[in-house]
């Protein structure tokens, strides 16, 4: 019984930190187009995989449900270690270059990434006389 406790508390935290986080790397790395889709697609995803995995313990036995749950979290884990940082990040640690590449990985054209770079950096030093 102490480890099912156990498990329940680290998924608990685990899913907590992550609808915290995902929604704000969401919000800096997508395109202003679609930057309102993306962040409902993630609550989206999430509540249709808590439904998944309702259904998934009410028709399978709870070793195969727990198997197909370790099984898509070790994807999302794995998934994790090769995403960039958000340039919105990486221009508040002074990293530019690094910032210019990720805007170009995540589909903003080079010659609008240069663009998109700037207007960071202008909101960063600015951003304070702005509010």
């Amino acid at each position: 019984m102490p480890i099912l406790l156990l498990g329940h508390f680290i998924t608990g935290i685990a899913t907590g930190s992550t609808c915290l986080c995902l929604p704000i790397y969401l919000g800096e790395i997508s395109h202003p187009d679609i930057r309102g889709v993306t962040g409902s697609l993630a609550t989206a995803c999430y509540c249709i995989g808590f439904s998944i995995s309702q259904v998934l313990g009410a028709l399978t036995t709870w070793r195969i449900a727990t198997g197909i749950m370790i099984a898509t979290a070790v994807a999302s884990f794995v998934s994790i270690l090769f995403c960039p940082e958000s340039p919105v990040w990486l221009i508040r640690n002074d990293r530019d270059e690094e910032a210019r590449a990720a805007l170009i990985r995540f589909g903003f054209f080079k010659f609008r990434a240069f663009f998109v770079l700037i207007c960071f950096l202008y909101f960063l030093d600015f951003g304070n006389e702005l509010i």
